[in-house]
């Protein structure tokens, strides 16, 4: 058996006043109601949470979210409302802090003490566009529109305007940055591609024998039907940056994270001044 989402669900009373307190929690508003009763956030990854009205069972129903700075996490919670401390286990593994819905469910947020598997670097924007997810879908899988996507001038035209197909797919674009000597040309490997949802890709240099080498980060964008509009996620990851490469370049992140908050802002303006 492959696993490939999971989805607790947990009952409430009453949907409106749910629906704001994991809006609290989580950020954001929920990402889709696949019947009128529920609501559901995606926590990436194939996770996600979903709210249901059925009042008959509300309540006392726990569920626990891994986060990886627990006290990072309550900071962003609390400046929303939501207030909690966080305590160790006795046994040093974790700690937790144990939060209660308006419903009556248990949420349990948990940093473990001792996991030792890669720290994961990255910064996740969202904004909602109001556009059709394949209007927007098309939009990106066209290179020359790159151009638009981002606050500054540093990605320029596009070499091959030719529209961008699949996964393995290979689209250069024009660059130009002060810091890296002028302009360049950046060679982006396609690694996901699921037409009006997700399309991703791995900035790569190109050697002289053709051979793509990648940095070690990507971009992806992923996008979700929210209403009349579209929930629209960037994903700026650099975790498998080598050292060599960082030093090389000045250091990791090459952008700050107000830079994806902009990019969806020019993504958002590209797209209603093309309508």
């Amino acid at each position: 058996m492959q696993i490939i989402r999971t989805l607790p669900v947990l009952f409430v009373d009453d949907h409106e006043t749910a629906i704001d307190w994991y809006t609290k929690l989580f950020g954001r508003t929920f990402d889709r109601r696949p019947m009128d009763p529920d609501a559901e956030w995606d926590l990436g990854d194939g996770r996600g949470v979903q709210i249901y009205h059925d009042p008959a069972r509300a309540g006392g129903h726990d569920v626990v979210l891994g986060v990886r700075d627990l006290d990072d996490t309550l900071s962003d919670i609390g400046s929303r409302g939501i207030d909690a401390e966080a305590f160790t286990v006795p046994s040093g593994q974790f700690k937790l802090a144990a939060l209660t819905d308006p419903a009556g469910n248990n949420v349990i947020l948990s940093q473990s003490l001792t996991d030792t598997q890669p720290t994961i670097e990255r910064f996740i924007s969202t904004r909602t566009i109001d556009a059709a997810a394949s209007e927007i879908f098309s939009f990106l899988t066209d290179p020359d529109n790159h151009q638009h996507t981002e606050p500054t001038d540093w990605v320029r035209d596009a070499v091959d305007t030719s529209p961008i197909t699949g996964p393995g797919h290979t689209f250069a674009v024009n660059m130009f940055l002060e810091a890296a000597g002028g302009h360049y040309v950046m060679h982006n490997l396609v690694t996901a591609f699921e037409r009006d949802r997700i399309i991703a890709w791995l900035p790569c240099s190109q050697r002289s024998d053709g051979e793509l080498d990648a940095g070690g980060w990507w971009w992806r964008y992923e996008l979700a039907s929210h209403d009349n509009a579209t929930r629209v996620t960037l994903t700026y990851d650099w975790s498998d940056t080598p050292a060599a490469v960082r030093e090389e370049i000045g250091g990791m992140p090459a952008v700050p994270m107000s830079f994806l908050d902009d990019s969806l802002a020019a993504l958002d303006a590209a797209i209603c001044t093309a309508k």
